[in-house]
């Protein structure tokens, strides 16, 4: 835990794709579920390594999928990594709702913008 925080507020970023993902929770019947994901990582000398991160995450909610290119924070020497979800529309809650609520007003301008159109060709 204490490990997450350091590597979380003085790790190096990186972009990281996931290659598999195991519930780690078994037969449970909580919509909270904990999985650990295959990462692998891509430093900015463009050399790779693998890595497992495990997290806890709603089971039908905002979590990484397989396949999913994300950010990543990892200790250069240890080569620990976690998540850096924050920000990213896919998995933070309050981005997601940002973009859907921003997506909505383009939306409603483009109709707009539409409607006047037409009424100034009738």
């Amino acid at each position: 835990m204490f490990k997450d925080r350091k590597t979380r507020r003085n790790g190096t970023p990186a972009e990281a794709t996931v290659l598999s993902i195991e519930d780690l929770s078994g037969r449970s019947a909580d919509t909270l579920r904990r999985f650990s994901h295959l990462l692998e990582v891509r430093r900015a000398d463009g050399s790779s390594f693998q890595a497992e991160v495990r997290g806890v995450f709603g089971l039908t909610g905002l979590r990484p999928r397989e396949f999913d290119v994300l950010r990543v924070k990892y200790d250069p020497d240890s080569l620990h990594v976690v998540f850096d979800l924050d920000g990213d529309p896919r998995y933070d809650l309050e981005a997601s709702t940002a973009r859907t609520l921003e997506l909505r007003r383009q939306a409603a301008e483009a109709e707009r913008a539409r409607r006047g159109e037409s009424s100034l060709r009738d």
